[in-house]
């Protein structure tokens, strides 16, 4: 009984020390959204003209009769691509560094460390060559 106490003891530290790390990332992200929260949308106008020669994309190639009005299939698709080539990313905000946290460790050497702690009753049979 006593053991079992003890091996339930030594593991609430690691369970807390997980928590305080996932309640970090999560405080971090709540951080990230808050700042974003109110501000327009940076790439409304950039997705407002690229839809808009998506579609005109769209019915051009898809109409029966090819006529002469409006930009050609390959305007269309040129400037797609020069619109494209245009467009920088949103700049990811700073945010403070407060600690390094290690990867976690992974699971073989986890299971291994648990079995090696075991102690067993009986000697394993050695094998014959």
């Amino acid at each position: 009984v006593v053991n079992a106490l003890d091996r339930l003891a030594s593991g609430y530290q690691k369970e807390c020390e997980q928590l305080r790390h996932e309640l970090a990332i999560a405080q971090s992200q709540l951080r990230d959204y808050q700042s974003r929260l109110g501000k327009p949308f940076m790439q409304e106008a950039y997705l407002t003209k690229l839809t808009t020669l998506r579609d005109q994309l769209k019915a051009k190639l898809s109409a029966a009769n090819q006529n002469d009005d409006g930009p050609t299939t390959f305007d269309l698709s040129r400037r797609i691509n020069e619109l494209r080539a245009l467009q920088v990313g949103e700049a990811v905000p700073d945010r403070p560094r407060e600690s390094q946290f290690a990867a976690e460790e992974p699971i073989t050497i986890r299971i291994r460390r648990r079995d090696s702690n075991i102690r067993f009753p009986f000697q394993p049979i050695p094998s014959i060559p």
